[in-house]
């Protein structure tokens, strides 16, 4: 009979820091509904107050697509305005930024990526922002996101020697991939965790610098 693995968090274990991180893009995400009235002028005026630092505001608007099917007709698709959601702001040099939304709260930090210590600071102090003009019950979902942008030579390069395991051409038939999407999820024994890791490539097109770039998405949620 077997029985799940052990496994340990120690929180307090540290990792090699990266002067030249390839995350593109690290996310804390955080799912809690507003219980305040979350009406637009008055949430702006504050947060706009509170966010000197963040100068570049944009209003987030929800829309819900609806499909009715008739026997004998063809489906009518439907764009339903679900009417004003929330609030995105951004830093000055656009590496920073953070959404408030009748769904939860969102911080973003672009590349180049600093280190975790700063991610999180600054996310906490926006989310106590979050939860001032919100004011939440409870937290429904924790997510942890970072986007990976591995550049790689457009020729004469060998996939496995950037990716455990790499994708495969198919048997008997020496066909050279175009484009890949690989998504696995694991779950962590002991744990209210799940983890999600995607593999894929951009869609064919050259960087600026002439190379390919896969891209590896990881997320980590409750």
């Amino acid at each position: 009979m077997s029985t799940s693995p052990i496994v340990t968090i120690n929180p307090d274990d540290t990792f090699e820091h990266l002067p030249k991180a390839p995350i593109v893009e690290a996310m804390i995400d955080l799912r809690a509904r507003a219980e305040a009235d979350w009406k637009e002028e008055l949430i702006t005026d504050v947060l706009q107050s509170k966010l000197p630092d963040y100068p570049q505001r944009h209003s987030l608007s929800g829309f819900q697509q609806q499909f009715t099917l008739t026997p004998g007709t063809l489906p009518n698709a439907e764009t339903i305005d679900t009417g004003w959601e929330g609030l995105r702001f951004q830093t000055g040099d656009k590496l920073h930024v953070a959404q408030f939304s009748r769904g939860g709260f969102s911080f973003s930090r672009l590349q180049p990526y600093d280190r975790w210590e700063q991610l999180v600071e600054e996310a906490m102090r926006l989310w106590n922002m979050f939860v001032e003009v919100a004011k939440p019950t409870e937290i429904q979902c924790v997510g942890l996101r970072y986007i990976n942008s591995i550049k790689v030579p457009s020729s004469g390069f060998l996939l496995e020697d950037y990716m455990d395991p790499a994708p495969q051409d198919p048997k008997g038939l020496p066909l050279p991939f175009q484009h890949f999407f690989h998504q696995d999820s694991f779950g962590v024994p002991g744990y209210p965790y799940a983890v999600r890791l995607i593999r894929t490539n951009s869609t064919g097109a050259k960087s600026e610098s002439g190379l390919w770039r896969p891209y590896c998405w990881t997320s980590r949620s409750l």
